[in-house]
C-alpha cells in the first residue's frame, strides 16, 4: 500500500497536534497503525449492525433503533457490583438496576438502564463522559474491555 493521506477535520486538529508532539513526527504513523489494529481487532468478532431496544416512557413501550454493537446485551442483565451499596458507594445505583451498553456507529456510548421503577437510556460521547454521569465504573470496565479498550476501575481506598 505504501503511502496514504488522511483528512483531518478542523475540530480534530488540536488532538492530532498533541498526538504528534507525544509520538514524535517519525512515529505518528506507527501510533495510528497501532490504533487501527486495536480498532479492527475489537470489531472483527462483533460488527456494527442495526440494533433495537424497547424502553417504557410515560407508560408507553417504544422501540428505538440505531446502528452499533452491544458490548453488554440487554438480555445479560448486568448488575453493578456496587448496587447493594446503593447511594453510599457514590455510584447512585439502586438495588435491582441492570445495565446494557452499546457502542454506536458514530463512536458514542449508549447505556440502557432498567430500574425497578422504570427504564431509561442515555447517550454519551465516550466512557469518560459516562463515568462523570455516575455510571458505575465496573459496568464501564466490562464494556470497555469488550470494546478492546483497557480501562481500570479507580478504587476509592
Amino acid at each position: 500500500m505504501g503511502r496514504a493521506n488522511i483528512y483531518v477535520r478542523g475540530e480534530d486538529e488540536e488532538v492530532w497536534g498533541r498526538a504528534e508532539k507525544l509520538a514524535g513526527e517519525p512515529s505518528t504513523s506507527r501510533v495510528i497503525t497501532q490504533a487501527l489494529r486495536a480498532y479492527v481487532r475489537s470489531r472483527e468478532g462483533n460488527p456494527m449492525e442495526r440494533l433495537t431496544f424497547e424502553v417504557e416512557i410515560g407508560g408507553e413501550k417504544l422501540t428505538k433503533a440505531f446502528v452499533g454493537r452491544w458490548l453488554i446485551q440487554p438480555g445479560e442483565e448486568y448488575r453493578s457490583k456496587h448496587e447493594a451499596d446503593d447511594l453510599m458507594s457514590g455510584t447512585l445505583v439502586a438495588v435491582g438496576t441492570t445495565f446494557a451498553l452499546a457502542e454506536t456507529a458514530k463512536g458514542k456510548i449508549l447505556i440502557l438502564t432498567d430500574f425497578l421503577r422504570g427504564q431509561s437510556f442515555e447517550v454519551f460521547d465516550d466512557f469518560d463522559d459516562a463515568e462523570k454521569a455516575y455510571v458505575p465504573a465496573d459496568v464501564l470496565a466490562v464494556a470497555a474491555k469488550r470494546a478492546g479498550i483497557e480501562r481500570a476501575e479507580l478504587l476509592d481506598i
